[in-house]
């Protein structure tokens, strides 16, 4: 076991598609990503998805993704899509960019 892997940050972009907007999925997400220390963001999009940004240590980011596969308990997921940011990049699409926050936060629906 490689230690510095475990404890190196990760930033990621997760897409839930499912039966995932109606049914506290924001709400159980946060809860899971504060319980993990993650500092991001989760929000409803128009097309009926989830978007979730999140940064942590490796392990609790997959954590946090295994868990997206469940997710709340009146959800149903379908397909979860996980796109890694490299944390050195300072040049982020706005479709990439994270609330600057040292905490997980619910945005409104865009």
């Amino acid at each position: 076991m490689n230690l510095t892997l475990e404890s190196e940050n990760k930033k990621i972009k997760i897409v839930v598609i499912g039966k995932v907007q109606g049914v506290a999925f924001r709400y159980y997400t946060k809860m899971k990503a504060d319980e993990l220390g993650l500092t991001g963001s989760v929000q409803n999009m128009e097309d009926g998805s989830v978007v979730i940004f999140a940064m942590g240590q490796k392990k609790q980011i997959d954590v946090m993704t295994a868990w997206c596969h469940i997710g709340s308990p009146a959800s149903y997921v379908s397909e979860v899509l996980v796109h890694e940011i490299r944390i050195e990049d300072t040049q982020l699409s706005s479709d990439d960019e994270m609330p600057p926050s040292e905490r997980f936060i619910i945005l409104r629906a865009s």
